[in-house]
C-alpha cells in the first residue's frame, strides 16, 4: 500500500515537473533539462555510494521508508510553493527521498516474501507503478489546470499517508523483534 502511494505520488508530479517549472518560474526547456539533470544526479549518488555508505549504515530498512516518506513529502510541499528558493531546496530532497524510497520499498517487499514468490512479489510493485503511470498523470494534469502547486501538494498529501503506513509497518516490525527476543530470553531461562 506504501508503495501504491509512493507510486502515484510520483507519477502525478512528475507528469506536470516540466509544466511547473515553465509556468511558475519561467524555465525554459534547457533549465528544466538542468533541474532534471540534477535529480538524476543526486539519484545515482544516493542509489550507488550514499545507500550502502551512509542510510544503510545509520538507519534500518524500516526507519529509512520512515525516513525517506519524511523528506520526499516535504519536498512536494516546497515544490508546490511557487517560491523559487524553494524549489530550489525541495530538488535534492526530492532526488534523494524518491531514490532511496524506491531501494527501501522493494527491498522490504522482498525481503517479507517467501523465496518462491520474490519475483511475483517484484512483478506486482512493477504493476502497480506501471497502473500509477496511467492514473498519476491524468489526476496531476487535471489539479494543475486548476493551480500550478495543487500536484504537488496531493503527491505531499500522499506521501503523508504513505508515512502513516511506513510508521505503522516500523511499529509492527518492532514489536514483533520484541516477541522474538522475549521467545528467546524464555527459551533461555528453560
Amino acid at each position: 500500500l506504501s508503495w501504491l502511494f509512493f507510486a502515484l505520488s510520483l507519477s502525478a508530479s512528475q507528469s506536470v515537473f516540466a509544466l511547473y517549472a515553465q509556468h511558475a518560474y519561467n524555465f525554459n526547456s534547457f533549465s528544466t533539462g538542468l533541474a532534471f539533470a540534477g535529480i538524476g544526479v543526486v539519484a545515482v549518488l544516493n542509489q550507488t555510494l550514499l545507500l550502502r555508505g551512509l542510510w544503510l549504515k545509520y538507519f534500518s530498512v524500516s526507519r529509512l521508508e520512515v525516513l525517506m516518506s519524511v523528506i520526499l513529502g516535504l519536498s512536494f510541499f516546497l515544490l508546490g510553493s511557487d517560491i523559487l528558493f524553494l524549489f530550489f531546496i525541495a530538488l535534492p530532497l526530492f532526488a534523494t527521498g524518491q531514490s532511496v524510497q524506491r531501494v527501501v520499498i522493494t527491498s522490504e517487499v522482498t525481503g517479507k516474501s517467501d523465496p518462491h514468490m520474490k519475483g511475483e512479489a517484484l512483478g506486482i510493485l512493477t504493476s502497480l507503478m506501471a497502473a500509477s503511470m496511467v492514473l498519476g498523470p491524468v489526476i496531476g494534469g487535471a489539479l494543475f489546470e486548476i493551480h500550478d502547486g495543487y500536484p504537488f501538494f496531493l503527491a505531499g498529501a500522499m506521501m503523508v499517508v504513505s508515512l502513516i503506513i511506513a510508521f505503522q509497518n516500523h511499529r509492527n516490525s518492532a514489536a514483533a523483534v520484541q516477541v522474538v527476543t522475549a521467545g528467546d530470553e524464555g527459551r533461555q531461562a528453560e
